[in-house]
């Protein structure tokens, strides 16, 4: 468990406590020209399905650095559980040749993956990407109160 989920975990035992939104969202490099992607083309590009944005194909890069962002990953984003995700990414790249996402241990190293591909997609909390001018949220993947 990261630091940032267990302190949200304890303020939201506090009483009289409001706690700020949180989102995971989905980003893409700010040179793109896409503003919107659907949900089932999210999901296509992270199971290795080939995706286009204006002509770009899309690259899903994953982030693993945040525990609770990879289990949200699993439940929101592929709605599927690990072991079923780990067995479907495997069996496309040994009949049709399609790699895997590549992943992310920390933020800097995803938005760098981002910015030197045009249209790739990849995800974080909302506070992280609002941190970086080259980064365009494409799409709210879960929201909590």
């Amino acid at each position: 468990m990261s630091v940032r989920t267990f302190l949200a975990f304890v303020i939201c035992l506090l009483p009289g406590v409001v706690v700020a939104e949180q989102q995971l969202v989905l980003v893409t490099a700010s040179e793109c020209p896409a503003t919107e992607i659907s949900t089932l083309e999210v999901r296509k590009a992270y199971l290795g399905i080939g995706v286009e944005l204006h002509g770009y194909p899309v690259r899903a890069f994953r982030f693993s650095g945040d525990e609770t962002i990879v289990q949200l990953f699993f439940q929101n984003i592929v709605a599927m559980s690990e072991k079923s995700y780990e067995r479907r990414m495997l069996s496309m790249a040994l009949k049709y040749g399609r790699p895997r996402p590549i992943e992310f241990e920390s933020v800097n190293e995803l938005v760098a993956a981002l910015r030197g591909r045009k249209c790739s997609i990849g995800y974080m909390w909302r506070e992280d990407a609002t941190s970086f001018s080259e980064l365009r949220v494409l799409k709210i993947l879960w929201h909590r109160n």
